[in-house]
């Protein structure tokens, strides 16, 4: 779950390299407002993991309701990454161009040329925005 906001740990962490470079904070009053910061992360992860299995539970009764009517419905998680389904490498030169760019390409982008495929030309990568790394 993302939220808007920095992330307690991050406040946390930011508070630990303040006292390192010598503030004025009382270290008792530091070490029991970083306790408190601690379990009120603690806290909203586990508020955060409720409501998602509330909402699962309502997802899947609604779902079962909806299959009952005859269409086939059902509820899946992915956790998969954008280069776990098979999306660019940025480490990877394009297969066409034999080098890398930034941001990343690879022969898709080609798609266009028809069957002669050819490299990109310097003007062609500064039209799609691309800066060539290899």
């Amino acid at each position: 779950m993302h939220l808007a906001y920095p992330s307690i740990s991050s406040v946390i962490h930011n508070v630990e390299l303040y006292d390192r470079k010598g503030s004025a904070m009382a270290r008792s009053g530091q070490k029991a407002l970083l306790e408190r910061l601690r379990k009120l992360d603690q806290e909203r992860d586990a508020l955060a993991q409720q409501a998602k299995e509330q909402l699962i539970a309502r997802a899947n009764e609604v779902i079962k309701e909806l299959n009952k009517l005859g269409f086939n419905y059902r509820l899946a998680s992915s956790s998969r990454t954008r280069e776990a389904r098979g999306g660019i490498s940025p480490n990877k030169p394009c297969q066409i161009c034999k080098f890398r760019t930034d941001p990343p390409h690879d022969a898709r982008r080609h798609k266009a040329q028809g069957r002669d495929k050819k490299p990109f030309t310097q003007a062609q990568l500064r039209d799609f925005g691309y800066t060539r790394l290899d």
